[in-house]
């Protein structure tokens, strides 16, 4: 009785180096840089809330969500730094002041090492439908909020 395998048509040959169904050596697709030790990973910005608000109206609470947070995260209004609430590693906050904004415009909202920016709208106080951007004769441009 021997100790070889039974070869079956279907099968490789046992004596053959090459593995049957194995992938090719390829190069790792790149994965994300994890942060050396010590330091934190880079934040991103996933979405904001609310995402417009009419100018000269009262002042609210915006929240930026996205991950990598910290308690040093501050976050960004165009290039100006504002005061920034930490809640959690997934959300921080800082209140607006639509009251202190006469003319509507669009403002990149971001923080503080993050690449991704979220756009926000200072949209006419007299704008009747709040799901609609001004006209496109407007300083911000026209067209429905995504």
């Amino acid at each position: 009785m021997s100790n070889e395998p039974e070869v079956v048509s279907d099968q490789a040959d046992p004596d053959d180096p090459t593995v049957v169904g194995a992938e090719p050596d390829v190069a790792p697709e790149p994965q994300a840089e994890e942060p050396a030790p010590g330091e934190p990973a880079t934040p991103r910005v996933t979405s904001i809330l609310p995402n417009n608000v009419k100018c000269g109206g009262d002042d609210f609470t915006l929240a930026v969500y996205g991950t990598n947070f910290t308690e040093d995260t501050k976050i960004l209004l165009g290039e100006d730094e504002v005061d920034t609430e930490f809640v959690d590693a997934t959300r921080v906050t800082t209140i607006v002041l639509p009251s202190e904004v006469a003319d509507p415009k669009m403002v990149e909202v971001s923080v503080k090492g993050a690449a991704e920016s979220q756009t926000f709208a200072f949209m006419p106080a007299d704008s009747e439908d709040p799901n609609t951007y001004p006209d496109a004769d407007s300083p911000i441009g026209g067209g429905p909020l995504v």
